[in-house]
């Protein structure tokens, strides 16, 4: 197998988001550029330069068209969901080149994929601001439970906190069946849909801010590498949100990428 580097990376995973983006054009579907793909857009009109995947985000009721349709019309482009594929390992879908593999975050510790773009879903969350609280500490517990059933012990070696009962936790988790944690993550995700919600939150993910759900009722067009994709209109309340100042550089030391991987393409 040949080995990807990282400029062969990005322009797979670019040609991955113009399938994306041609099927939602054509479907009537909203899709938005998100987390650090979103501030490389607004910020550099491209990847963060020390920045190597891509993130989309979507409503709910969005996503579900995409994981319906997407696939029948692509081969070598297809979305993976555990809704349609138990045995895959995210709560949220990617869309991964076929003619790729990827090993997150090597062949001995990690999981084997493709070369993928994340979808992060944006569930709606009850009108209670106390029950909506108690679904994304749920979320957050399940999350970690799920982390440690699934992922062998020397996949966390780059954090040594409680390394020490990390083994026993995850032999003592194996007694569930497998992505059984998972399972209960992803089922609360649609669980409190609703046209009249105000607040959706990315229930199947890992971050626990709810949003003001109007905020993706309007999407705009921003450049990115040379092509222009869509970004939620209020991206600027956006980022805010999520990052505080995101037009400021962070230190020298701090511009590295956080994602660890080996890709390869196929024989």
């Amino acid at each position: 197998m040949r080995t990807i580097d990282t400029e062969e990376l990005k322009k797979i995973q670019l040609g991955i988001l113009d399938s994306i983006d041609a099927f939602c054009r054509k479907n009537k579907i909203k899709y938005w550029l998100d987390y650090g793909t979103l501030i490389g857009a607004v910020r550099h009109k491209g990847y963060i330069p020390w920045d190597d995947d891509v993130d989309i985000g979507m409503l709910r009721k969005d996503y579900d068209i995409l994981v319906k349709k997407f696939n029948k019309k692509n081969s070598r482009y297809q979305v993976k969901d555990f809704t349609i594929d138990n045995t895959w390992h995210c709560g949220y879908g990617k869309v991964i080149d076929t003619k790729t593999i990827m090993y997150e975050p090597d062949e001995k510790t990690g999981i084997k994929t493709s070369v993928f773009i994340d979808i992060f879903i944006y569930d709606d969350l009850p009108n209670n601001e106390k029950l909506a609280k108690k679904v994304l500490k749920k979320r957050i517990i399940l999350r970690k439970l799920h982390n440690l059933q699934t992922y062998k012990t020397s996949y966390f070696k780059h954090n040594n906190k409680y390394k020490f009962i990390r083994c026993p936790i995850h032999l003592l988790l194996q007694l569930f069946p497998k992505r059984y944690f998972l399972k209960q993550i992803v089922n609360m995700g649609p669980k409190y849909t609703s046209p009249d919600a105000k607040k959706v939150a990315l229930i199947t993910e890992y971050l626990d801010i709810p949003f003001d759900k109007s905020d993706f009722d309007e999407v705009v067009e921003l450049k990115f590498e040379g092509r222009k994709y869509f970004a939620p209109k209020e991206y600027d309340k956006h980022l805010k949100l999520v990052y505080g100042d995101y037009m400021k550089l962070p230190p020298k030391n701090e511009r590295i990428s956080h994602h660890r991987y080996e890709a390869y393409y196929k024989d």
